[in-house]
């Protein structure tokens, strides 16, 4: 398939784009399952409903940015890794310790000052940060931006490198 693709005319950069979009677009589907089990579910079995802060937009950003960030970070594990065993080990292992660092599981206040610091250097932090800055602190737009920039730059980043290690595996 790989020299199928090389002999199509058009640009290189399509097909990753098109993978990344649809696998954006299922990445967005799930969010939305999950609010609607947020907002219908939860009540029916006497929990309270979930709050979807004040600003919708804000919500649609940081989930936009956090889709793209993941989708392309397992693009890019996906190109760099030669086997499908390499890239799923490496992959499950880093995002446990993404996980850990960012305050996933346990909140980066309580962390020593230097896991704090390290912590903040997670993607999985600034998504995190982003959704609770919509949900719990009702914020808006300028609240989440630098969250929204860093997950941006970071998908964009890995987006890059799978480009670069998929453009030399096409070549050879």
């Amino acid at each position: 398939s790989t020299l199928r693709l090389r002999l199509m005319p058009g640009s290189n950069v399509i097909v990753p784009a098109g993978k990344i979009l649809i696998y954006v677009i299922v990445c967005m589907l799930q969010f939305l399952l999950m609010l609607l089990v947020g907002l219908l579910l939860l009540p029916l079995c006497g929990l309270p409903m979930l709050v979807l802060g004040n600003s919708p937009i804000a919500l649609l950003l940081v989930a936009l940015a956090s889709a793209f960030a993941a989708t392309s970070y397992g693009f890019m594990i996906g190109t760099v890794f030669k086997t499908h065993q390499q890239a799923m080990s490496f992959g499950s292992v880093s995002i446990i310790i993404l996980a850990a660092l960012g305050g996933i599981w346990v909140p980066l206040y309580i962390m020593p000052q230097a896991m704090q610091v390290l912590g903040s250097l997670s993607p999985l932090n600034w998504g995190l940060s982003g959704f609770n800055d919509v949900f719990l602190r009702g914020g808006g737009i300028n609240s989440i931006l630098p969250e929204v920039i860093k997950l941006s730059v970071f998908a964009c980043i890995s987006s890059a490198i799978a480009w670069w290690f998929g453009s030399r595996e096409m070549a050879h």
